[in-house]
């Protein structure tokens, strides 16, 4: 009897201590779950507040070129604009030499320029202003020939110098990137325009088909080769070839347009994001 008693405790205490371990490996299998489950919630709330900083550091590059932008279309010429206007520094990138055009392979052909932030916004994280411009492929329209009769009533013809000044030339692509860097995140908006401006008459050099200067005298409508002599072609009728030679000085006006308009805003133009 005592036996038996003895056998039947020890299955007793063998089947507690294996529930003891199920119990054991099923407490730890929850606590495993539950860790991976706070684990995957963390990761989820931080690619969250990670997509919320790089969207706010889209806008703020967004907005900014946005800004620029209204700037480059605020005037129409340098006589209008303000002497510290982003549009007149803009003006003068394209048309001053020194500021060489775009290569792949100088990377100095690429400039870079810091804004200062204003007081107190910090927010605003750091900003970098990238400005490059290329040729127009189509090429510059700086020379070209027009056909002038002498035999036609003058009173009737269009101004030779209003024909070749009044076209508008685009010379160049220019690019527009502002970088906004914040909170550890990158981001590049970029827009493209393409400048169309016209020039003074003072830029005009004209010639005869002799290849000689000759001016026009607007007072009396007439060609000059100089401030007394008039000059006529025998036949009646010549090819006058000329040439404009650009300069910041002798610029008439200049209007942006952006090359691509943002889908849905009439004032939006091409913007590529650039992803940090």
């Amino acid at each position: 009897m005592f036996r038996w008693k003895r056998k039947r405790i020890g299955n007793i205490e063998a089947r507690e201590g294996a529930s003891l371990v199920m119990v054991i490996c099923v407490s730890a299998f929850l606590a495993a779950f539950a860790l991976a489950m706070v684990y995957t919630a963390g990761l989820l709330l931080s690619n969250a507040n990670r997509r919320l900083e790089q969207e706010r550091c889209y806008q703020l590059a967004r907005s900014f070129s946005q800004t620029l932008s209204s700037e480059l279309s605020r005037y129409a010429s340098l006589d209008e604009a303000d002497p510290n206007s982003f549009y007149r520094f803009a003006c003068r990138f394209l048309e001053n030499e020194g500021y060489m055009e775009y290569n792949p392979d100088y990377p100095e052909t690429v400039y870079h320029y810091k804004a200062e932030s204003p007081v107190g916004a910090q927010d605003y994280g750091e900003i970098e202003i990238i400005l490059y411009k290329e040729s127009d492929l189509g090429g510059d329209g700086l020379t070209g020939i027009i056909e002038y009769n002498w035999d036609q009533d003058q009173t009737q013809a269009k101004d030779p110098m209003e024909e070749i000044t009044g076209q508008l030339i685009s010379r160049h692509t220019f690019t527009v990137e502002v970088i906004v860097e914040r909170d550890g995140m990158r981001y590049g908006y970029s827009t493209v325009y393409d400048p169309l401006v016209t020039y003074q008459e003072d830029a005009v050099v004209c010639r005869n088909p002799e290849g000689v200067r000759i001016s026009w005298d607007k007072l009396n409508q007439k060609w000059m080769t100089d401030s007394t002599n008039e000059y006529r072609h025998p036949d009646g009728t010549a090819m006058i070839t000329y040439e404009i030679q650009p300069g910041l000085d002798k610029l008439d006006t200049c209007t942006f347009r952006k090359t691509i308009r943002e889908i849905g805003d009439p004032d939006e133009g091409s913007m590529e994001g650039v992803g940090p």
